[in-house]
């Protein structure tokens, strides 16, 4: 009897560590180098370049981001036509064979939101009452 206490705890014990372990902070993006200041007065095509730039940090920051994110959830990313698609092997309910799942990032994303989204307005729906 003594020997089953003590499972008993040391199960509960082992289950509210688990539960209440904190998920580590997610890492700081990496900051974006300034550009250096030239002494010549920008021309129109030096300003159209300047202004690209930006842009394209901006964007090349938010796909190592995505990509992150998404490998974090089991995906790969790979070219297919030159365009960048997230894939992985799923298995089908009631088979052992696996499938190939290929995607956008952003469709992948905003699938995972909606979900998300509708899971916790059906929690607020049926919420779990103690009677």
């Amino acid at each position: 009897m003594r020997h089953l206490k003590l499972l008993l705890v040391s199960l509960c014990v082992g289950a509210l560590s688990q539960a209440l372990a904190a998920d580590p902070p997610p890492p700081s993006p990496p900051a974006v180098p300034a550009a250096p200041v030239s002494s010549a007065p920008p021309t129109a095509s030096t300003a159209a370049a300047s202004a690209a730039k930006p842009q394209d940090a901006t964007a090349a920051t938010s796909l190592e981001a995505q990509t992150k994110r998404l490998k974090s959830l089991g995906y790969k990313p790979e070219v297919h036509n030159g365009v960048t698609l997230f894939c992985r092997n799923e298995q089908k309910i009631g088979t052992r064979f696996e499938t190939k799942n290929c995607s956008n990032g952003d469709d992948i994303e905003r699938a995972a939101r909606e979900a998300k989204d509708a899971m916790q307005k059906g929690q607020m729906q049926n919420p779990l009452r103690s009677q």
